[in-house]
């Protein structure tokens, strides 16, 4: 369940999507869905959150589409991203 009063606090409106993705962080990759998108960040749905660090690399299928993600929420089986620069 997504956190209470977040689309309150949204100033950009989210795009509904349901895209498979993965986590990419320490030579480990999670599969995922994004639920939501903006340019700036997503919401994600994964089976638990608790091995996802604060920082990690979505995959968007291809090797080169990538973007580096900070989280800036988490629940039990979602989080929010905001895309960061990658380094």
């Amino acid at each position: 369940m997504r956190k209470q009063g977040m689309d309150d606090r949204r100033s950009v409106g989210r795009t509904r999507v349901l895209k498979k993705v993965r986590i990419l962080s320490n030579h480990a990759s999670i599969p995922c869905t994004i639920l939501d998108l903006t340019n700036g960040g997503a919401c994600i749905s994964l089976a638990n959150t608790d091995d996802v660090p604060d920082h990690f690399e979505l995959a968007f299928g291809s090797r080169h589409a990538r973007r580096a993600c900070r989280v800036t929420w988490r629940s039990h089986n979602q989080i929010g991203v905001a895309f960061v620069p990658l380094a």
